[in-house]
């Protein structure tokens, strides 16, 4: 039983962000479990009910009914005199701290394992009290790193310019980094996973993969000239360059559109957006179509897809779905999950 109460006390949830009975200690009295004094250790006890609803800083009146309970059933049970009892004061607790702990960038990889957990069947509530050791697909050297690299962006950008990053190891699906966005708190949204933009020149690829399989080579040649008016549409390149007649290879390689246009004509646009599919690109993505300007990346992904996509072709055309749980282990060391 002792083994039982101490496995229990250690990993349910208490409030505040805090699991277990030291983390709870902490945040409510801002000291260790050990040094809790009786009125202090009943109020944890009484707020495990409901821990949200019954904290005394979110509603006094129920914590005092509760902690009255947990003291008089102590009186009653022996382990503790009517005298003493009447001599406690209900405790003070201190301010729940302000900072959450989903805040910064972290944020959104804890949002990020909780989602994917939901999804393979867990429930919040399992998650919250199961004491699970969770092993996360992230590679904190990557994460650093990327975390970084976008902290060392110009400070000139847009107002509103947003990034979002996914580091995908083709080999597996495993996301070994992502950044979602500064501060998850601020911002609950990712970035990476959830934000929709159009895809652009990266789109250019698919064209490229669909051509090829046809039996155009890289040193067949196509109009680079800027402007090029097609049926109903009119391509420019970036800064209207004229680059002449150029090979599928410098075409790709200096992306030009009017080129590349070209090319999804020739090939056929279904062809693009079929290959895009094929790769792992939902069929849903908005703006997803069989029209001439897909190959310009009309389409609006998410970055964590587009990565997916691109992992696929790094993987010789292997896909595999993106991850961020590796394994997720019980108190008692078995398994309950494992990707």
């Amino acid at each position: 039983k002792d083994e039982i109460l101490s496995r229990y006390l250690n990993t349910i949830y208490f409030g505040r962000g805090a699991y277990g009975v030291q983390e709870a200690s902490q945040a409510y009295f801002g000291k260790d479990a050990a040094d809790l004094d009786e009125a202090e250790a009943a109020l944890l006890v009484a707020v495990i009910p409901g821990p949200s609803s019954y904290d005394p800083a979110n509603d006094p009146e129920k914590s005092v009914q509760l902690w009255d309970r947990v003291i008089s059933r102590q009186v009653n049970e022996g382990q503790m005199t009517a005298a003493d009892a009447d001599a406690l004061g209900f405790p003070e607790t201190i301010e729940p701290r302000s900072e959450n702990s989903l805040g910064g960038t972290k944020g959104y990889l804890l949002a990020q394992v909780r989602g994917e957990l939901i999804e393979e069947g867990f429930t919040e509530e399992e998650i919250n009290t199961g004491g699970y050791t969770i092993v996360s697909t992230i590679d904190p050297s990557i994460q650093n790193n990327t975390v970084e690299a976008i902290g060392n962006l110009p400070d000139d950008r847009p107002e509103n310019n947003r990034v979002g990053t996914v580091t995908v190891d083709p080999s597996t699906g495993a996301i070994r980094g992502m950044y979602g966005g500064p501060d998850y708190v601020a911002q609950a949204q990712n970035d990476a996973s959830q934000s929709r933009m159009q895809a652009g020149s990266i789109f250019k690829t698919f064209t490229l993969i669909a051509a090829l399989e046809d039996g155009f080579p890289l040193d067949s040649r196509w109009d680079g000239n800027s402007p090029k008016s097609f049926p109903g549409w009119e391509v420019n390149n970036f800064n209207n360059t004229d680059y002449g007649r150029v090979t599928l290879e410098k075409a790709t390689a200096s992306s030009i559109n009017t080129a590349y246009a070209e090319a999804n004509i020739e090939v056929g646009p279904q062809r693009t957006m079929d290959t895009a599919v094929s790769l792992g690109l939902p069929e849903e993505t908005p703006g997803l179509s069989a029209d001439a300007s897909n190959v310009l990346g009309s389409a609006s992904p998410t970055v964590e897809e587009m990565a997916e996509v691109y992992a696929t072709i790094a993987a010789d055309g292997v896909h595999r779905d993106a991850f961020i749980v590796e394994s997720v282990t019980r108190p008692d060391g078995s398994s309950r999950y494992e990707h």
